[in-house]
Order: structure tokens, then sequence, then C-alpha cells
């Protein structure tokens, strides 16, 4: 903007006809309704990865209640793979916020969900369902289930050629306001005012789009799985 500044004192501003207003007026609404759009987008994203959170933890409650419908013999061993579970579980989702390679985390959580799975099933015949059937294996199903949508939703995010087009506008957006501040009296406020207010709304964009890395976050919901991993440690050794 500074640079723009510069240049637009050197320009007679009385000589620019309508169209060139029209276009800047035009830019100017176009990068608006863009910030307009992906903020919405954002916050729908933030919401939805808030909400499978909640709905994982529901789910870890309900699969970790029901192992008690167990036999004896193969109780201890589920509890202590569902501990296991919990643990890679928060494990990947600690990954997440760091920036490390979640792949190898997420394909440990998926050979304990395999583990806990075949253990489920091993219980009972299939053509005589019991307990185990008709109720812990639903629960652990909809807990995988949950455990991939968000897998899925993490890798949700504003599309580059969005993140590109906005950047490029807010850039074209502010060369153009300090070229039209360059026969003003006052343009350092007016300049400081519009640079704050467009990066405020593109952070805090960026924020919702990655709640694990910034300022807005969904890792407060991790303490539902702690509490689900006590809870099942006590158990263990009740």
């Amino acid at each position: 903007m500074v640079l723009a500044w510069h240049w637009g004192q050197r320009q007679n501003r009385g000589e620019e006809g309508a169209g060139a207003s029209l276009v800047e007026s035009a830019i100017f609404a176009l990068f608006g309704l863009l910030m307009a759009f992906s903020f919405s987008a954002s916050q729908g994203r933030f919401e939805e990865r808030r909400q499978i959170a909640t709905h994982e933890v529901n789910a870890v409650g309900t699969a970790a209640l029901r192992l008690d419908l167990l036999p004896v013999g193969a109780r201890t061993e589920a509890k202590t793979l569902f501990i296991s579970y919990l643990e890679g579980r928060l494990g990947y989702l600690a990954g997440l916020g760091s920036g490390a390679n979640i792949s190898p985390l997420w394909a440990q959580n998926q050979s304990h969900q395999a583990q806990l799975w075949n253990l489920a099933v091993a219980q009972g015949d299939p053509a005589r369902p019991n307990a185990v059937h008709n109720q812990l294996i639903p629960a652990l199903n909809e807990m995988f289930d949950i455990a991939t949508t968000r897998h899925q939703a993490t890798q949700n995010h504003m599309p580059p050629g969005i993140a590109f087009l906005l950047a490029l506008l807010a850039v074209l957006t502010a060369w153009m306001a300090g070229r039209a501040l360059g026969a003003r009296s006052g343009w350092v406020l007016h300049a400081a005012v519009y640079a704050v207010v467009v990066v405020a709304t593109l952070g805090i964009i960026l924020d919702l789009d990655y709640p694990r890395m910034g300022l807005i976050r969904v890792d407060y919901a991790d303490a539902g799985l702690r509490d689900g991993e006590a809870g099942a440690v006590q158990r263990a050794h009740a």
C-alpha cells in the first residue's frame, strides 16, 4: 500500500474516467464476496469438526460400557486393547496439532480397530446372536465409523485455488486502496485500518480451517477421550 500511495501521488486522479472507478469497485466487491463465502465455509467446517468430536466421545463412552458384555475370559484382553486404541487416538489427534506425519498414527488406529473387532466377533456364534453381537458390535462399529469420518474431516480444507485467489485479491485491493489514498491527507490511518481488517479476517478464516494450529481450536474435545481412557483403565483394574 505504501508503494501504491507513492505512485498515486504522482498521478492526476482527476483525469481518470468513470470506467476505472467501476473496475475498482467491482474488484473490491468480488474480494468482499469471496471473503464472506470463505469465512462461511471455514466456519461450517469448524462446526462440523466440533460436532464429530462430540459424537466420538459419546461413541467411545458407549463402547467402553458395553465391553462388560464380553465373557470374563475375553473382557480383560478387550479392555487392554480398548485402552491402547484410545491412547492411539489421542496420539493421532496430538499429531494433527503438531503438524507431524499422521499416516503411521492412523495406520496404528486401524490396527487397534481390527484387533478389537476380531475379538468381539469371535465371542459367539453368528447364527445365534447374543448380547455381544446385538449391542457391543454395533457400538464398536459406530465408534470406528466416527473415527474414520473425523479422519476425513481433517483433510477437508479451503481449496488451494481459492486461497491463492484470496491472496491475489488482497494484494490487488491493497494496491488500489493505496493508490486511491495517494492524493489525500491522513492516508496512514486509512491504510492501517484497511490492512488490519483484511489481515485479521484472512487470519480468522485460516484459523477456522486449521483448528489445531491457531487460536480457535477444537482440541478441548480431546478431554472427553482422555476421560474415557481414564475410565477404561479404572474399570480394567476393578
